[in-house]
């Protein structure tokens, strides 16, 4: 098996102007496995159950005029096992060619633009992504522009051998590089990225960041044997036509998001904790995206001429059924506690059972659920603002949300919804005296909680 991540970049450093770069990162996995390893300091026996095969290659622009040394360095775990090749001669310190020959686990290679088109460097990875280990983060220093970067990552080989993707994957960006730290190997899910395409049917995902100075890359990943799949609920893949399965625990659900609950990091916010569970696009055939699910207001106000202006209500996305429609969207799936926590966030809304009406994603073990606006909180035909509006910070931060999705979801959403009634965005304020409108499911709103 052997899945890969592929990183590609435009890059612009302080010294160095690169056409693009390229990582490649295949692993392949199967029955544990040992090898011998000889060094001058640390001679052992390595016993792996996958290995890699890593290459990065950089590509200079034709505007390069520096003609330092360009480093490329890979390190791994102090258990692990590396080997190296080179597309030049190394020209990188002789103390830390000799790291290598001390320990084999950890490499640099060091050269300058000589014209030519490729420069790269492959290593093989032995105890690199073992159970428990299969992440990558990469640290992008602090003096450069990376004018477009993707990372795609390719799970195909182990779909194709049976395996299970069970978490993720997950790619988390920090905007400020740092040194090592635990950020690194748990990092906040308010970092997370969703991805810009994404298919579970062949086992690939794609990363993108336009205009990046710094920071920290990392993504993460597991997948289950094909023997260990019936233990566990995650992802399975289905005998029809390939789409795959969730299957769910005893107490679990699956939840199709729709709106505010297509970001990811909103979902985070409201669970107090990073969700790292299923997160596949899919459809929802009978229903369709409307402004018309109303939350009764007396704390956002927004300002008219210098006064406070209170709505009566505020308007919110809802899940309208129409037999012609066919609804992109998300699917979570949450234990009964998290779930609770959702049905008070979403309070104004009611549970529809979706199961059958799913698409792309098949629900084994339990059910698919989607919020509705119940009778008493629904109003059509909205159109004074001061009596019905819409939180700009809502709607960014349905933006922020589209905005990590692939731009076929996001012409999708457009298609699949109603129009914004732009007249009715009003640039709110949360009134702290006043009362709060999710006091009475339990909550007390504040805006960095995301909530819709």
């Amino acid at each position: 098996m052997h899945p890969l991540l592929y990183q590609v970049r435009d890059f612009l450093a302080r010294q160095f102007a690169q056409r693009g770069s390229t990582q490649n990162l295949a692993i392949r996995s199967g029955k544990p496995s040992e090898i011998r390893v000889e060094s001058t300091k640390n001679s052992r026996t390595v016993s792996y159950d996958s290995y890699a095969s890593w290459k990065r290659t950089v590509r200079f622009a034709a505007a390069n005029r520096c003609h330092d040394c360009f480093t490329l360095r890979y390190k791994t775990r102090k258990e692990g096992y590396l080997i190296a090749r080179t597309s030049h001669d190394n020209l990188a310190p002789l103390a830390e060619i000799g790291r290598w020959k001390d320990n084999a686990n950890e490499y640099r290679f060091d050269f300058k633009d000589d014209g030519q088109i490729d420069h790269w460097m492959e290593v093989e990875v032995y105890k690199g992504f073992d159970a428990g280990e299969r992440e990558i983060h990469f640290h992008l220093g602090n003096q450069g522009l990376y004018r477009t970067m993707e990372y795609q990552l390719d799970l195909s080989a182990y779909v194709r051998s049976g395996y299970r993707i069970t978490n993720g994957p997950l790619c988390y960006f920090q905007n400020t590089d740092h040194e090592c730290d635990e950020l690194c190997r748990n990092p906040s899910a308010s970092n997370l990225v969703a991805p810009t395409s994404a298919s579970l049917e062949q086992g690939r995902w794609c990363f993108s960041f336009p205009n990046i100075r710094s920071g920290v890359v990392g993504i993460v990943w597991d997948v289950a044997a094909p023997e260990t799949q019936l233990s566990e609920h995650d992802v399975d893949r289905s005998p029809v036509a390939g789409i795959p399965t969730i299957s769910l625990r005893s107490g679990e659900t699956a939840i199709i998001g729709y709106g505010s609950l297509l970001s990811m990091q909103s979902l985070s916010a409201s669970l107090k904790r990073p969700y790292n569970g299923p997160f596949y696009t899919c459809r929802l055939a009978g229903w369709r995206r409307s402004w018309d699910a109303s939350m009764p207001n007396e704390a956002f106000y927004y300002l008219d001429q210098g006064a406070r202006i209170y709505p009566e209500q505020i308007l919110y996305l809802n899940a309208r059924p129409d037999p012609t429609a066919m609804m992109n969207c998300v699917v979570y799936v949450l234990p009964q506690h998290e779930l609770a926590v959702i049905d008070q966030r979403e309070w104004i809304y009611r549970h529809r059972v979706v199961t059958e009406e799913l698409r792309e994603v098949r629900i084994a073990g339990g059910e698919a659920i989607v919020y509705v606006a119940d009778g008493q909180h629904t109003c059509r035909g909205a159109s004074e603002r001061h009596r019905s509006a819409i939180r700009a910070s809502y709607v960014r931060i349905l933006d922020e949300a589209l905005a990590r999705m692939p731009d076929a979801f996001r012409d999708e959403y457009a298609r699949t919804s109603d129009s914004l009634p732009g007249g009715l965005v009003i640039e709110d304020v949360l009134d702290p005296t006043r009362p709060n409108p999710w006091a009475r499911a339990g909550f007390a709103y504040r805006p960095q909680d995301q909530l819709p």
